[in-house]
């Protein structure tokens, strides 16, 4: 199946160097179970005084045992593999041990025209350089201490963990409407690519938070975590896929803003004549119209704005720009 768009767009980014889902967000109460990623914290990181043989012991559990274990992303490199063949590989560190992981274990999934490109799914591995990641190891040298593993299988075994039900007639540990922590991959202007417990999706950044951002990248780190709520869950073909949303977990108080009442923000976007806006206060807000024709506000500059009314409903002040006080140019 074909990405869609903004997930190109992503891809794109990556190889180079605004509607919501539609669904109503339930907000999130005392009663939810947020998903973690320390459920596996057993097989991650032990104590710094484990010594190695207990480490390593663990790398022998995975391989025998299908155990998940978790290291963080430090490097990408190309090794040889004798009669002129090379592979590329990602390095994950576990305990002091480099797990080589091929980029074709890597669990890079391009469209079906792009699948074949290794230059493209090398580069995306090397831009989630400092995330950490899950790995069932494939294979040992106890003499030189080298460890191969494969994310695909940790992937696929998350999977089957926590979306497929455990015991016959009870519901699957995650759920449309699970709230889970995610992993931060990638993240572009406008667009966030997010691992939840073995399964990959592409966000936009205004599903998952109230606040409108010029650059998202000034708001998400790769390597960071962020809550999500699962918004949809698709089966096709055997393979489930995702959507996500994070507004219903942002918690931010809106500041309603007065008549006439003049503020300071940030321009985030420009759309079809409109100008988004985030205001100081914590407001979001939208300009009609500017009365300083001479110098236009673009994206990032920030500028006078004053309200004429404010739509409570959406939580938006609605208003005009007197003028531009510092240029982004």
């Amino acid at each position: 199946m074909e990405l869609k768009e903004e997930e190109k767009m992503l891809q794109m980014e990556e190889t180079s160097g605004t509607e919501g889902q539609g669904a109503v967000s339930k907000p999130v109460t005392g009663t939810d179970q947020i998903i973690t990623l320390d459920r596996l914290a057993a097989s991650v990181y032990e104590n710094d005084n484990e010594t190695d043989d207990l480490n390593w012991h663990e790398l022998q559990n995975s391989m025998l045992k299908q155990k998940i274990l978790t290291g963080m992303l430090i490097s990408m490199e190309r090794h040889s593999i004798g009669e002129g063949k090379t592979v590329n590989v990602a390095l994950a560190d576990y305990q002091g041990y480099r797990v080589m992981i091929p980029v074709t274990e890597m669990n890079i999934i391009l469209s079906e025209q792009d699948e074949g490109d290794m230059t493209k799914k090398i580069r995306i591995t090397s831009n989630m350089i400092g995330c950490e990641i899950d790995f069932i190891v494939l294979k040992l040298d106890a003499a030189t201490h080298s460890v191969v593993a494969s994310r695909k299988k940790a992937m696929e075994k998350k999977v089957q963990n926590f979306y497929r039900p455990q015991v016959e007639d009870e519901a699957p540990l995650i759920q449309e409407g699970s709230v889970v922590e995610a992993r931060i991959l990638a993240v572009t202007e406008h667009l966030l690519r997010l691992e939840c417990f073995g399964l990959e999706c592409f966000s936009r950044v205004f599903e998952l938070a109230q606040a409108w951002m010029a650059d998202a990248r000034e708001h998400y780190r790769v390597g960071d975590t962020t809550l999500v709520r699962i918004h949809k869950i698709q089966e096709t073909g055997g393979k489930l896929s995702i959507t996500v949303e994070g507004k219903s977990l942002d918690h931010t108080t809106c500041y309603a803003c007065k008549k006439q009442g003049k503020y300071i923000g940030t321009v985030t976007g420009i759309h079809d004549g409109l100008i988004f806006i985030r205001l100081q206060v914590g407001t979001n807000a939208i300009a009609h119209s500017v009365e300083d024709r001479q110098l236009l506000p673009r994206k990032k500059d920030d500028v006078y704005f004053i309200c004429t009314r404010m739509d409570e409903e959406k939580e938006v002040a609605i208003g005009i720009i007197s003028r531009v006080i510092r240029s982004a140019r």
